[in-house]
Parts: C-alpha cells; structure tokens; sequence
C-alpha cells in the first residue's frame, strides 16, 4: 500500500477507496496483458553486440564494440572460447519463412532504432563516431610493432568499414547519425609509418556494395566480403589472389546475428534470415590448431567448421572455430618459407582462410584474450609478415585499444 493511498484512507473516504482500489487493479491487468502480448521485451544482454554511443574523444568508453564480454562489446564467443557447434548452449527457436539469405534490403519499412541498431527493413546497421584519441593509439600501437620487427618482419594495417558505410541504401544515408567512414579511414592509415604497408578497403568494399559482402542481420562482413579485402591484401604485398571460383563452398543457412538479437528480433529479420558461405582454402591438407598460447596445450580445430546444427546466432563461428586466444595453421602444400600473424577481432576470423593457400604458417592472435607479445612471437617464429585486420568499431574502442596495446 502506497503513502499516498495510506493518506486517503485516513481521510475516510470508503467508496472512494473501493472506487481507487478498483481501477488500480484494472490497470494493473491491462499492463499485464499489454507486456505479455505485445511481443516486446528489452533487448537481450547478448555480448556479441554492436557499440550503441560513443564517449567523446578521450572518455573511458565502457562498451567497446560488439563483441564478448561487457566491457569488450567486439568478439562473438564469449570468453574467447570458440564458436563451434559442440559448444552451442542457445536452444531458442526462431520461426522463419526464407530458408536462404539474399543481400536484398527491404525498404519499404519506415526505418527505426532499436537496442542501438539502426533498423531498415530486414537489415540492421551500426552507428559509428570516430574518436581521434583512439586511433591515435592504435597507430601508436602498430607503429610500435613495425618498429621493434623492422628488418624482421612486413607489417600491415587495414581498418574494416562497418556496413553503414557501404550497404547501407543512399537514400537513408543521412538519417543515421555518425562519422564518414572513409575518411576515418584514410585518418587512421595515414599515421601508420614508413615499415607499414596499408592496405584501404573502403572503396574497393563499396565498388562490391550490392554483392552479398556484409550480414543484414549481423555486424560482421560476409566471407565474400573478406575475399574482397584478402584481393586488396595481395595487390599490395604482391602476390597473386585466387579467383573465387577456386574454393569449394559450404552455406551454413538460418543466421541470425547480433542486429537481430541486439534490434529487439524484428520479425522481418526472422523471415529472411542471413546465411554464411565459407570458402574452403584450396589447399586440402592444412592443419589447424588452437589453444589460450603458443606454449600451451593445443587442440585440433578446423578452418572451416560445419555449424549446419549450431544455433541461429552463433554460425559466424564457422570460420577458424571463433575467437580463440591463439591458433595456428600449417599448410603442408605451400613450401615457400612463408609465414604470418593475423592480429584481429571477430571480422578477421573470415578473412583468415584466404591466407592459408600463400602461407606455409599462419599465426592467429586475438588480441582481446591473448596474452603474449605479437612482436616477441613475430621474432621467435621467424614470421615474414605481421596483418593488423580491425574494423573501425574496435579502433573507436577503448577497451579494445588497451588490449591491443598489451600484445604489442
């Protein structure tokens, strides 16, 4: 019994009483069955999640981007451990009217923010802001790198765009609120120094924008979206890409990734939900491994593993098994003395396979949760090359920043 009400039953007023009593309990069923069928529900705490706002430049940012845990927004498996099928604990069922994804977006929907995604019919999209502190501390901490392996090792740097900046229809492009991407790009590799090689994405990403290159219901970049990016890679390192059509491809369909789950599970996401193609590396006999170190206890994994049974939102984890601290390729088939370290988040894991086919070792470190130094692995290993693959949302992260700069 509240004060107020306390207040007028002391004043003695019964049928006033009764009358309050009454309409109170009405409104309390209307509220009830409004909540109950309504469908709505707050978002779900899903980690894997992109950044809603972003602190002004400086200010300790809290969320990071859109991935593992709460401070770290940016990965999708929580904890680092990996996204494989035998780990899948997410037994919701999703009902849905399209078994295949296409890169079509629907327009028609008025479009609307829900749980920090910018919502457009069946595609989802994140907001960006560049914070000049944070990717001057990421230059700071590649610079860094390319400067303690100079003479040992290539480095090279790319800064992913996130689909509102390619995908995202022209006509809606000024309603969603944020930084130019392009030029947080072209800012970002422009104060890389002279032992990087930078390797710029935007345009030759958005030269592919109606191809199927970025998930509408997830935050991450498709693998075709990738091959475009490992094309780039090679012009500049100078090596020769392989034509798509070299791969074998399996399509794991029904995902339905962190826009979804992030944007309040729009129905229209429901009924045409993404599907992931993963491109085998053509090299048929290489061998991955993964663990928490180079000096730990490895375990077999895949390159690509088949996430057919996973549940709806973790298929992404088809490629190299997830976020794992560490991994490490082999590839029998390649015999010159080339090797490398990828250094990512979540959008480097479909980016990786593309590179076993021109490496005989490939390293994987995934900064967020390992805890070793890239620079004393790069001189112990012997690498050639060093690969920095972050995406502008990570680069805006402190979070992520400062665990970037603790592998350095």
């Amino acid at each position: 019994m509240s004060p107020r009400y306390e207040r007028r039953q002391r004043g003695g007023g019964g049928a006033l009483l009764l009358l309050i009593a009454a309409a109170a309990l009405v409104v309390a069923v209307l509220a009830i069955f409004t909540d109950v069928f309504s469908g709505k529900k707050a978002p779900d705490k899903d980690t894997d999640s992109p950044a809603v706002t972003q602190p002004a430049d400086g200010e300790p940012d809290g969320t990071g981007d859109a991935d593992n845990t709460a401070k770290d927004p940016e990965g999708d498996q929580k904890g680092g451990q990996s996204g494989n099928g035998d780990g899948n604990t997410d037994k919701s069922t999703v009902t849905t009217t399209k078994p295949a994804a296409s890169n079509v977006i629907t327009t028609d929907a008025t479009p609307y923010q829900s749980g920090g995604v910018y919502i457009v019919g069946n595609a989802g999209y994140e907001m960006y802001n560049y914070v000049g502190s944070l990717a001057e501390k990421y230059q700071s901490t590649v610079n860094a790198v390319a400067d303690s392996l100079s003479g040992v090792s290539q480095v090279y740097a790319m800064a992913i765009p996130l689909s509102s900046s390619i995908t995202l229809p022209d006509s809606l492009l000024s309603d969603i609120p944020g930084s130019d991407q392009a030029q947080a790009e072209k800012d970002i590799l422009a104060g890389m120094g002279q032992n990087i090689k930078t390797v710029p994405l935007h345009d030759a990403l958005n030269a592919h924008r109606t191809e199927y290159i970025y998930f509408r219901t997830d935050h991450h970049w498709t693998a075709l979206g990738a091959y475009y990016a490992y094309v780039q890679f090679c012009n500049v390192k100078g090596i020769t890409p392989h034509d798509l059509s070299d791969y074998e491809v399996s399509q794991y369909t029904g995902f339905l990734g962190s826009f979804y789950n992030d944007g309040g599970k729009p129905q229209a996401m429901a009924d045409d939900p993404d599907t992931v193609n993963a491109y085998h590396p053509v090299s048929s006999t290489a061998a991955m491994k993964y663990g928490s170190s180079e000096d730990s206890e490895l375990t077999g994994g895949k390159v690509i593993f088949d996430e057919s049974t996973a549940a709806a939102s973790l298929k992404y984890g088809a490629f190299i098994m997830g976020d794992n601290p560490f991994t490490v390729i082999e590839n029998p088939e390649v015999s010159n003395g080339q090797s490398c370290i990828v250094v990512k988040e979540s959008f480097g894991n479909a980016f990786v396979p593309f590179l076993v086919d021109h490496y005989q070792t490939v390293y994987v470190v995934d900064y967020r949760y390992y805890g070793g130094s890239v620079s004393a692995l790069a001189k112990a290993k012997g690498v050639t090359d060093v690969l920095f693959v972050n995406n502008l949302s990570a680069i805006r992260g402190s979070y992520q920043m400062g665990k970037l700069a603790g592998v350095k």
